[in-house]
């Protein structure tokens, strides 16, 4: 991948001004480099990834005051600009710039992919089973995984999760699935989730899911533990696109 690959609008051109809302540090800005966002991308508050687009041969990324993101701080990216355009950067966002991190190219394209939309995360792997009661046993007294909740019946019909690190790997019983009125692959009941960012998003996805013909079981319901859209894989297992409940 190389920068050229990136999808670059430019909303404000080099020289123009912008003024922000009453109450934020800074009051307005003229921009030293054309000013834009990167397509596909997305900072801290879900809204495209900022970037500044220069005359030089520095890459990096920028760490800055707002009341709107989580934590109080959004990343903006600059491309290709010029010592002296970064200071120009610095000099006019001085208030609200926390962190400035220069990095070559090659460094700069990896980095960027944790902001790519479509870089889905895999939070939770499920087996589902009809004999969850003897797998549960098996992974945790055998393989040695330690239980999300260790005081958890494990008899009961109902999801089982193991601590395993970025993804939460759980025992399923078949029965929770029983209601399903389409079909699956249930010889090799494999129940893959996958993280949307938000309703938005998961619309978004399961949209372009639909545009390709792909089966739709459930679609964009609410369920006690979040909003989800389920399809079927080439092979018939279950995916499950999941804005995780908040409760």
């Amino acid at each position: 991948m190389k920068t050229s690959d990136l999808r670059i609008t430019i909303e404000n051109p080099r020289g123009s001004y912008k003024k922000f809302k009453a109450g934020y540090p800074v009051s307005g800005v003229t921009f030293p480099t054309h000013y834009g966002y990167i397509q596909n991308y997305a900072s801290e508050d879900n809204r495209d990834l900022d970037v500044f687009l220069g005359n030089g041969d520095l890459f990096g990324f920028i760490v800055m005051y707002r009341p709107s993101c989580p934590d109080n701080k959004e990343t903006k990216t600059f491309i290709q600009i010029s010592e002296k355009e970064l200071n120009a950067i610095k000099k006019a966002y001085e208030p609200v710039i926390e962190e400035v991190t220069l990095v070559d190219q090659e460094t700069f394209l990896k980095e960027i992919q944790k902001f790519n939309r479509h870089a889905q995360k895999l939070p939770f792997v499920n087996l589902l089973s009809n004999n969850h009661v003897e797998l549960i046993e098996f992974y945790t007294n055998v393989v040695g995984l330690t239980p999300v909740n260790p005081d958890e019946d494990p008899k009961k019909e109902k999801w089982y999760g193991f601590n395993t690190g970025a993804a939460t790997f759980a025992i399923e019983p078949m029965s929770n699935r029983d209601k399903y009125n389409f079909s699956y692959n249930k010889e090799n009941p494999v129940l893959i989730q996958l993280k949307a960012k938000g309703v938005d998003h998961l619309t978004e996805w399961t949209e372009r899911l639909e545009k390709t013909n792909v089966t739709i079981g459930q679609r964009i319901m609410e369920k006690s533990y979040g909003t989800v859209t389920t399809f079927v894989d080439p092979d018939g297992n279950l995916i499950e696109l999941l804005v995780k409940s908040k409760k």
